[in-house]
């Protein structure tokens, strides 16, 4: 009875044990994190970053599809703004862009708040050019991933899951029209002279007539 007794007591300590160490034990708000790093020794927990649109140990890849307007800008700029923040410090924040079968890291500004918890902010730059030959803007699909990473003070970092961004400009209002559509066609200084040659032709054809009106006169 008494060896029956002390064999329950250790099963009931295994599973207490399991229960407080187990691995899918979450960290307040870190459900955001797909991956993190523990310094050695005893610092904290990774820095935690909010109002990120994933689950914990999520490896599913978010897609954020957006129609946009070109009106004949030479360059499309993405912005981004998240709030990070860690009871040691936030050391730096990075964005993370996968373009052109490469990760660019972008560092960012602290744009309110401080070390402990603060907004920061960064952004990518795309040249956009006009295709001539086409009508349409050179990228018109604009695609890129995107993720955050975030070190703290003491060696412990944290990343999101990349989402995947798709920027395609579907509706395109160029400089020499104000028709949306991908079918213009002409320039502004062809047009001005195809006018003024018509204005000229029929003024030609209005002196003629008057001129004729005269001699029968």
């Amino acid at each position: 009875m008494g060896k029956f007794r002390l064999f329950t007591v250790s099963v009931a300590l295994v599973i207490v044990i399991s229960l407080v160490f187990s691995p899918s034990h979450g960290y307040g708000n870190d459900q955001v994190l797909l991956a993190s790093h523990h310094a050695p020794a005893d610092s904290s927990d990774p820095p935690t970053i909010e109002w990120y649109p994933t689950i914990e140990n999520s490896t599913e890849v978010i897609g954020v599809t957006i129609d946009a307007i070109y009106t004949g800008q030479s360059e499309q700029v993405f912005s981004f703004d998240f709030r990070v923040n860690d009871s040691d410090g936030v050391d730096f924040v990075i964005f993370r862009f996968y373009t052109f079968s490469n990760w660019i890291n972008r560092t960012t500004t602290r744009i309110s708040g401080d070390e402990i918890d603060g907004q920061y902010a960064g952004n990518i730059t795309f040249t956009i050019a006009w295709d001539s030959i086409n009508n349409l803007p050179s990228p018109r699909l604009i695609s890129f991933s995107f993720k955050i990473f975030a070190n703290d003070t003491l060696g412990n970092w944290a990343e999101t899951v990349p989402t995947q961004y798709s920027y395609y400009y579907l509706s395109i209002m160029t400089p020499t029209t104000s028709n949306p559509g991908g079918n213009q066609t002409g320039s502004p200084i062809l047009e001005a002279f195809l006018i003024t040659g018509i204005i000229c032709v029929v003024g030609a054809v209005v002196v003629l007539v008057y001129l004729k009106s005269r001699q029968k006169a």
